[in-house]
């Protein structure tokens, strides 16, 4: 059995109509398992911290390229915001505002916005 092999044992209490334990016991080396456990740790740190630097560099780039183009694209363009909160619409404004576009509708339901498109559209906007 693998516990006698590690200098432990196996036993079992049972009663009838109760139930049965089971028990395993065997010797660990404590300073193995906590070597085991530091080089755990420091590879996951080490993956941890690559992936981090990854995502910052990622961040980095994406937000360069908002700062090039986003504004340009925003300046001439129309957005229609949908949502059912109204606290979401403000919110979803400002940000949009801030990227550069003041030409944003808000609606709080699909049917008001269908109707702010039709009305948009026989004005010819």
């Amino acid at each position: 059995m693998i516990s006698e092999e590690y200098g432990g044992g196996v036993a079992v209490k049972s009663k009838l109509g109760v139930g049965s334990a089971f028990y395993s016991t065997m010797e660990i080396n404590k300073q193995a398992a906590t070597n085991v456990q530091t080089a755990e740790a420091s590879q996951l740190a080490s993956t941890l911290s690559f992936i981090l630097k990854k995502q910052q560099e990622e961040a980095k780039q994406n937000e360069q390229e908002m700062n090039e183009t986003g504004l340009e694209i925003a300046h001439d363009k129309r957005v229609l915001v949908v949502d059912d909160e109204a606290y979401n619409c403000q919110v979803l404004e400002a940000i949009i505002n801030n990227l550069g576009c003041d030409r944003v509708d808000t609606c709080l339901s699909g049917e008001e916005a269908l109707a702010l498109l039709r009305d948009n559209t026989r004005q010819g906007q």
